[in-house]
C-alpha cells in the first residue's frame, strides 16, 4: 500500500525506499533468525501474553490507512510535513475521502482520533455546494427526459392499463351515472377515480391525453421530490439528493412502466408524500413540524392539526381512487414504523399507526358511494386491490428484493442499492439510527408481504405487487441517504477500521446502484414494449362502432387491458361494449355483478365442458 500510494503520488524516492527496505530484510533472513533465537532464550513473556498487552492489529497499517483516509495521499506518504517526527494529531486534513464527504464544518479540524488541531482546511467537498447540486439535478433531469422521450412524445402502446383515458366530460358523466355497461350492466356506484381524473383534467384544460402522459412520466420525479422532503429534517442537502436519486434508481417504477401498471406509478409518486403528511399529522419524528392553532377559515388553518389531517385525507383519497392497494401500503408503513422503533425504545409508533387509521377513514368518507358498493359486496371487493397471478410466473424472492418484477427482469447491479441500505444500521447513531431502523423494518415488511402475495400464501388477497413494494423502495432510498449521512457525521469520531470499510462500500454501492438507471435511458421508454394490443383494440373499437357487441377479454391479470376480475390465479376477465368511452377501463370496479356467470363459463371450457358454453356466455346478453 505504501509503495502504491507513493507511485500514484509520483514520489519515486519514497517508493524506492519502501522496496529497498523489504529487500534489505529479506537478504538478512539468516541473521534475523539467529538474533530472534538469541532473544527467545532470554524471554520471560510468551507471544500470547505479549500480544495481549499490545494494541490490536498492525499499528503501522492502521496509522498509514488512517492518514490516507482522513488526510489524503500527501500526508500518507509523508511528503506534506517538514518534520518527520510530527505526530498524526498535528497534521492538517488535506484532500481526502473523509474530507470530501464531510458535511460538518469542523471536520477539517478533526483528525482520526477526534483531536482539534485549530487549522481550518479548504478542501472542496463533493456536491457540497448549492451550485454543484444544481448541476447534478440538471444532469439528472436531462437523463430522465432522454429516457422518457418515447413516452412523452409518442402515443402510448396499449399495455396493461396504459389505455385511452375517458374524455373530460365523459369522466364527470360516468361519475354521476346511475347505470353503466360494466360486465353485463351494473347500477353500483361508479369508481371515484372518475372524479379524480376529472379534477386533474382541469389542470390540463380538459386535455386527457396530456393528463395521461403527465401521470406516466411525472410520477417518478414527483416521488423523488417527496423522498427528499421526507428525509430533509435529518439529512444534509447532499444526502437528500442521494436519497432522491436512489429512489429514481430503484427499478420498481421501471417494472410498473413495463407492465403498464398505472396504479403502480401512482403509488410510486404519491406514497412518499402520504408518509410525510401522515407523519406531520402524528407529530412523528423526524417529520414533526410546529402546529398552529387556527379555526376553519382563518389564516394558517392548513397548518393546524385538523387542517393537516384534512389535506392528508384528500391526498390519500385521490391516490386510493386510482390505486386502491395504497391502503395496504400505508398499513405496511405504519407497521414497519412502529416495529422499527422498538429496539431503541423510540416512542411514536402507536401514534403514527393511529393517525394512519384516521387518515384512511377520512379518505374512505370522501370516496363515499364507491366505498358503499364495496361494503355491500365485500367478497368481490377484495379484487379491487389486485388479482392473483400464476405461481409459475410469480417473481422470485431475489427479484422482489431488487424490485425487478417487470418484463425486462432486474439487472445484477440492482443488488447494489439494497446492499447499500444495510450500512447505515451499523454507522449512524441517535436520531438517524432510529430512522434507519424504522426504514429497514418498513422494507422488510414490504418484501415479506410481496413474497406472501406472489406465492399465494394469503389466498385471494393479492394486492398489486408494484404498489405494496413502494414502501420498500422509499425505505431503501432513505437508507441510501443515511449511508452518506453516516459518512459525513459519525466517521470523524472513529479511527480507521471496519466502520470506514462499511461506509466506503455503502457509498460505492449507492453509486453503482444508479448505473442501471443510466443504461436504461437508451430505449427512450424504460423498457416498455413498442407494440401492445393496439391492433386488437382498434379491431374491437371498429366492430363495436359499426355492429355493436359485447367483448369478453381473457388474459393474465398483469396484461389485461382493464381492471378485471379473477377466474383463477393467472387468468382474469373483463368486458367492454360499444357504449363505453373506450375499449378498455382503467379504473377498478367493485365486482362483476351478473357477469360472474362468464367466469363460470370459462371455467367450464377449461374443464372441457363446452356443450353449454354458448348458452352460458349468452346469459344476460
Amino acid at each position: 500500500l505504501e509503495w502504491l500510494v507513493a507511485k500514484l503520488g509520483r514520489d519515486e524516492a519514497r517508493a524506492k525506499v519502501v522496496v529497498s527496505s523489504w529487500r534489505h530484510n529479506l537478504r538478512r533472513g539468516g541473521d534475523l533468525k539467529a538474533r530472534r533465537a538469541a532473544i527467545a532464550a532470554h524471554r520471560q513473556l510468551s507471544d500470547r501474553e505479549l500480544h495481549r498487552r499490545q494494541a490490536r492489529g498492525s499499528i503501522r497499517l492502521k496509522t498509514f490507512v488512517t492518514r490516507l483516509f482522513y488526510q489524503g495521499m500527501a500526508v500518507a506518504r509523508g511528503s506534506s510535513t517538514e518534520d518527520a517526527a510530527v505526530g498524526l494529531e498535528d497534521l492538517d486534513l488535506t484532500g481526502s475521502i473523509g474530507a470530501a464527504f464531510s458535511e460538518n464544518q469542523d471536520f477539517d479540524e478533526l483528525d482520526d482520533l477526534g483531536h482539534r488541531i485549530g487549522v481550518h482546511g479548504s478542501t472542496r467537498r463533493f456536491l457540497g455546494s448549492r451550485s454543484g447540486r444544481m448541476v447534478a439535478v440538471a444532469l439528472l433531469v436531462v437523463l430522465y427526459l432522454v429516457g422518457s422521450r418515447n413516452l412523452a412524445f409518442s402515443p402510448l402502446p396499449y399495455v396493461g392499463l396504459f389505455s385511452r383515458f375517458p374524455s373530460f366530460t365523459g369522466a364527470w358523466s360516468s361519475l354521476f351515472s346511475s347505470w353503466r355497461p360494466v360486465g353485463i350492466g351494473t347500477s353500483l356506484p361508479a369508481p371515484s377515480g372518475y372524479g379524480t381524473l376529472g379534477a386533474l383534467g382541469i389542470l390540463t384544460a380538459g386535455h386527457m391525453a396530456l393528463l395521461e402522459d403527465l401521470l406516466v412520466v411525472g410520477m417518478v420525479p414527483l416521488g423523488m421530490l417527496g423522498v427528499a422532503r421526507l428525509v430533509s429534517p435529518v439529512l444534509s442537502p447532499r444526502a437528500r439528493l442521494v436519497s432522491a436519486v436512489a429512489y429514481g434508481a430503484v427499478g420498481l417504477w421501471g417494472s410498473a412502466i413495463q407492465l403498464g401498471r398505472l396504479d403502480g406509478l401512482v403509488a410510486y409518486g404519491a406514497l412518499p408524500w402520504l408518509i410525510l403528511c401522515i407523519g406531520r399529522v402524528a407529530g412523528a419524528a423526524p417529520m414533526a413540524v410546529p402546529v398552529t392553532e387556527a379555526r376553519l377559515g382563518d389564516k394558517g388553518w392548513s397548518r393546524s392539526a385538523r387542517g393537516r389531517w384534512l389535506w392528508a385525507a384528500v391526498l390519500c383519497a385521490m391516490a386510493i381512487s386510482l390505486s386502491p392497494a395504497i391502503v395496504v401500503a400505508l398499513v405496511v408503513v405504519a407497521l414497519g414504523y412502529g416495529l422499527g422503533g422498538l429496539p431503541q425504545g423510540a416512542a411514536g409508533g402507536l401514534s403514527y399507526g393511529w393517525t394512519t387509521l384516521k387518515v384512511i377513514v377520512g379518505s374512505i368518507v370522501l370516496l363515499g358511494p364507491w366505498i358503499l358498493g364495496m361494503v355491500l359486496h365485500p367478497t368481490e371487493a377484495v379484487g379491487i386491490l389486485g388479482l392473483p397471478i400464476s405461481a409459475s410466473s410469480a417473481p422470485t424472492l431475489a427479484e422482489l428484493l431488487r424490485f425487478g418484477i417487470g418484463t425486462a427482469g432486474p439487472s445484477p447491479l440492482a443488488w447494489a442499492l439494497p446492499l447499500a441500505a444495510v450500512s447505515p444500521l451499523v454507522l449512524v447513531r441517535g436520531t438517524r439510527l432510529v430512522l434507519a431502523s424504522r426504514l429497514a423494518m418498513i422494507a422488510v415488511c414490504s418484501w415479506a408481504l410481496a413474497y406472501l402475495v406472489a406465492n399465494h400464501l394469503l389466498g385471494s388477497f393479492a394486492p398489486q405487487l408494484t404498489v405494496i413494494l413502494a414502501p420498500g423502495a422509499v425505505a431503501v432510498a432513505g437508507l441510501a441517504g443515511l449511508a452518506i449521512s453516516g459518512f459525513e457525521v459519525e466517521l470523524a469520531d472513529f479511527a480507521f477500521g471496519w466502520r470506514q470499510v462499511v461506509a466506503v462500500l455503502g457509498v460505492a454501492a449507492s453509486l453503482v446502484g444508479m448505473v442501471p438507471f443510466v443504461l436504461a435511458t437508451g430505449s427512450g421508454s424504460w423498457g416498455l414494449s413498442t407494440s401492445g394490443i393496439n391492433g386488437e383494440v382498434q379491431a374491437v373499437t371498429t366492430a363495436t362502432t359499426t355492429e355493436g357487441m359485447r367483448v369478453l377479454w381473457l388474459a393474465d391479470p398483469r396484461v389485461l387491458p382493464m381492471q378485471g376480475w379473477s377466474i383463477e390465479p393467472g387468468l382474469a376477465f373483463g368486458t367492454t361494449t360499444s357504449t363505453t368511452e373506450s375499449s378498455t377501463s382503467i379504473l377498478p370496479e367493485v365486482g362483476p355483478g351478473d357477469a360472474s356467470h362468464l367466469a363460470d363459463a370459462v371455467r367450464a371450457a377449461m374443464e372441457g365442458n363446452t356443450t353449454t358454453l354458448g348458452r352460458l356466455l349468452g346469459q344476460g346478453a
